[in-house]
C-alpha cells in the first residue's frame, strides 16, 4: 500500500499530499475515484503500468519522482543495502511462438509478460479471460 499511496500522492495530490483524499466523505475505491477524477480500475491500471515502466523523476504518470524500483539503495552502517528488482516479469526465451505458464491473478493484481525477439511484422496474440485487461507496451 505504501507504493500505491506514494504514487497516488505524487501523481494526483497537491505537492505529493493526499489531504483531500484523507478528508473525503467517501471511502475505499469511491474515495480514490473522487480524488483522481478517474475510475478506481483506471487508476490501479495506471499504477500497475508505472511499476513496470519505472520512469524515475519528472512528472511522468508511469513512475515515481524519487524512487527507482530497480536500484540498490545503500545506508550507513550497520544497515545493509537494499536492492529493489521491480515487479516479477515472466519472459520468453527469445523464441516465438511463446506460451506463458498459467498465471493465476487475483482481483486488482497484475502479471507482467515480456516478449523479446517477437515478429517484426504481424500481430502478437494474447488470450486472456474477458474480465482481464491487457496492455501492450512497445519499445
Amino acid at each position: 500500500m505504501y507504493l500505491f499511496g506514494t504514487w497516488l500522492g505524487q501523481r494526483y495530490g497537491t505537492n505529493g499530499v493526499v489531504t483531500r483524499l484523507l478528508g473525503a466523505s467517501t471511502v475505499g475505491r469511491a474515495a480514490v475515484a473522487d480524488f483522481t477524477g478517474k475510475s478506481f480500475d483506471r487508476v490501479v491500471a495506471e499504477w500497475q503500468l508505472a511499476l513496470y515502466v519505472n520512469a524515475v523523476g519528472g512528472s511522468s504518470l508511469y513512475g515515481y519522482n524519487d524512487l527507482d524500483l530497480r536500484h540498490t539503495y545503500s545506508y550507513a552502517s550497520p544497515l545493509a543495502p537494499v536492492g529493489l528488482t521491480g515487479p516479477k516479469v515472466t519472459a520468453n526465451t527469445g523464441t516465438v511462438p511463446f506460451t506463458t505458464p498459467t498465471l493465476a491473478i487475483a482481483p486488482y493484481a497484475c502479471a507482467y509478460v515480456e516478449i523479446t525477439n517477437g515478429p517484426t511484422v504481424g500481430p502478437v496474440t494474447f488470450s486472456v479471460p474477458t474480465a482481464v485487461s491487457s496492455f501492450l507496451i512497445y519499445r
